[in-house]
């Protein structure tokens, strides 16, 4: 399997498993342990539980306010907190900072929904937690949810923690969350973070249960605005929180497990959770809008004029105008939310913050975009690219005819009368998904046929999630045939999760529908092997970039006779033949196929004015072993290191001093 890298370890990477209807049948073992070292027990100084709640920013508690009703002498005096992953389990003094719920009914049953949230101020500075990742959206669109807190069944009792998964009923007038009968919610659990299973973010506080009836009520997080400039003031310590927690290391955090999440479903140019951590990062440090009608106004500007359904939520903060731009059932386009950031950096420059700071990221992101295929000019309307998932498998790039006239002017003529091919499986029907390899694909093909190395664009062909591996060896045949026998060169290039058979060791390739355990629904390389040997070219480039890709060598080798000594057939792989191969994760490309991408971009120091196979092969070896990757494997047959492949930038540049 093609395995994600987690800092300088590896382990298995699996998306949210969901059944037809989208809801969670496993649990996120990773979210979990951030939501648990988030969530606390309230109690009095004799340990009488009064509640639950969760950090939500350095040193601050949000609950809900009737959880500490119960022991009204909190609003004048000092109480405690406690969590069996906070301070050693060790109590720690707090204290109420502000409560929505100004007036106490000893007599109502509930507290009223819209006034039921407290924030708590910690008295401990050098305390060390966790704090939880809270949705910028006014509304959410998940229906199953994972809840978290703390109860116990008797008032001298220690409180222990309780969570539970919940499904979403109804929707009690704006702020109100009606849960599904099972399970029931215990006492005391008041105050706790309910969380969207689909997304990652804080999307409520659990309210505590109906009375003796089975079932549950809960307050949207978007209460939390009800708090005026407090909210702000949360924000911003919020997300400058987030914005220094480190992404992708040996501890996992929010931004990375909503990044897991959205990776199965995001394309490549819709706005990821590590884009939104940067951007609320980067906008907590302006100084805060004069009145809500100027973030509403920016955000429709970026929307391009589109109009939110029913009455638009209370926008405090840059940080609202930001989370409108999630109303809808998934994120709009990377280039909205850009434009977005760009008119609030433009209507504050000379303010003071981050202006400057917002507009150079801004730049360097559109130019991802335009990397992906997306025109700059775009990045002020809307619109969308189909996600990996919706792809057509049969192509990617284009799908004009097949020729080998009209070639645009390049540099080596084997690739203008050459042709290429390149696989990739980035969405898998019972494999984990792996959206990186959807990158490779485009990003190889945009290098290929451009002018550097010249492929002709109707004879470079792109086939994402194929199903049918008979579709392949189409697309092989067709582009051989295009290729010019005595001067064209052949590329192939595959990525996606593989295995060595458990018999005999062969390569096998995954197709979009391959279960991991049934070889006979995986993609022989063996009938790859046997369709290029047999195809006539004599100058041919095999690029494997999967788990086990080094069990492919020995395998393909070319005809030995002198007519085809000039050039002959280099195999690259990603790994050996007992080795995974790594896709980080939230990067754009996979280990191996990122670092031939910015050797080729970038240029090899001491190569020549030609970057040849086995100099690309060199550099990325070398680069893998410093980085501690997989260790590319190589086969050359007859001549095969001498293939060339582009002009040398790095010789270029020195040339030029």
């Amino acid at each position: 399997m093609l395995t994600p890298r987690l800092g300088q370890g590896c382990e298995p990477w699996f998306g949210t498993p969901c059944d037809v209807r989208g809801k969670a049948v496993l649990e996120q073992p990773g979210l979990d342990a951030l939501a648990r070292a988030a969530t606390v027990t309230l109690q009095a100084d004799d340990g009488r539980p009064w509640g639950s709640g969760f950090f939500v920013a350095p040193r601050t508690v949000l609950t809900a306010a009737h959880a500490l009703r119960t022991g009204t002498e909190a609003r004048d005096c000092l109480f405690s907190i406690r969590g069996d992953l906070l301070n050693g389990g060790a109590p720690i003094q707090a204290r109420l900072k502000q409560s929505l719920l100004t007036e106490v009914d000893p007599e109502a049953e509930y507290a009223p929904i819209d006034q039921d949230l407290a924030l708590v101020e910690v008295l401990d500075e050098s305390v060390e937690h966790e704090c939880v990742w809270l949705a910028d959206s006014a509304s959410w669109y998940g229906r199953y949810v994972a809840a978290y807190s703390y109860h116990s069944r008797g008032s001298r009792e220690p409180s222990r923690p309780w969570q539970a998964r919940l499904e979403v009923n109804a929707r009690d007038g704006q702020h109100g969350i009606l849960f599904a009968s099972s399970p029931l919610i215990p006492g005391g659990s008041s105050g706790g973070p309910v969380v969207d299973t689909g997304t990652g973010g804080a999307v409520g506080v659990l309210k505590g249960r109906i009375g003796n009836r089975d079932g549950g009520l809960g307050i949207a997080i978007a209460l939390l605005r009800r708090f005026g400039p407090a909210y702000q003031s949360l924000m911003t310590a919020h997300d400058r929180w987030h914005g220094t927690r480190p992404l992708s290391g040996s501890v996992r955090n929010w931004i990375d497990e909503q990044q897991h999440i959205a990776s199965t479903t995001l394309g490549g140019d819709q706005w990821t959770p590590h884009d939104r951590r940067t951007a609320l990062h980067l906008l907590a440090d302006l100084p805060q809008p004069s009145d809500p009608a100027t973030v509403v106004s920016l955000a429709r500007k970026a929307a391009a004029g589109w109009e939110w359904a029913g009455v638009t939520p209370d926008l405090l903060c840059w940080r609202d105008g930001h989370g409108l731009l999630y109303e809808g059932a998934t994120p709009r386009d990377a280039a909205t939310f850009l434009r977005y950031l760009q008119l609030v950096a433009d209507h504050v420059r000379g303010g003071g913050g981050s202006a400057d700071q917002i507009m150079s990221w801004v730049e360097d992101r559109m130019q991802v975009l335009e990397v992906r295929g997306r025109p700059r000019a775009q990045a002020t309307t809307q619109g969308r690219h189909p996600t990996t998932a919706n792809t057509d498998e049969s192509q990617l790039g284009s799908t004009g005819p097949l020729t080998r006239s009209e070639a645009p002017p390049s540099l080596l003529e084997c690739w203008a009368t050459g042709g290429a091919v390149l696989v990739g499986v980035s969405a898998y029907e019972y494999l984990p998904s792996v959206p990186a390899i959807h990158n490779n694909l485009v990003d190889l093909q945009r290098l290929l046929v451009s002018p550097e190395i010249g492929i002709p664009e109707g004879n470079c062909r792109v086939l994402t999630d194929p199903h049918d591996s008979r579709k392949i060896h189409a697309a092989i045949d067709e582009v051989v045939d295009a290729v010019a026998p005595a001067s064209g060169a052949f590329l192939f290039y595959y990525a996606g999760h593989g295995r060595s058979h458990p018999s005999h060791g062969r390569l096998l390739l995954s197709l979009a529908d391959t279960r991991e355990y049934q070889t006979y629904s995986y993609w022989s390389f063996e009938d790859l092997r046997d369709q290029i040997t047999e195809c006539g070219l004599s100058t041919r480039l095999v690029i494997l970039d999967s788990c086990f890709s080094g069990s492919a060598l020995d395998l393909l080798s070319g005809p030995t006779d002198s007519s085809a000594a000039i050039r002959g057939t280099y195999v690259m792989t990603s790994s050996g033949a007992t080795e995974p191969s790594t896709a980080p994760v939230g990067a754009r490309n996979t280990d191996f196929t990122g670092r031939i991408l910015e050797a080729l971009l970038s240029g090899i120091p001491g190569a020549g004015p030609i970057v040849d196979a086995d100099a690309l092969f060199e550099t990325v070896r070398a680069h893998c072993l410093a980085d501690g990757l997989p260790v590319p494997a190589r086969q050359i047959r007859n001549d095969g290191s001498r293939i060339p492949l582009m002009r040398n930038r790095a010789h270029q540049a020195n040339a030029s001093k």
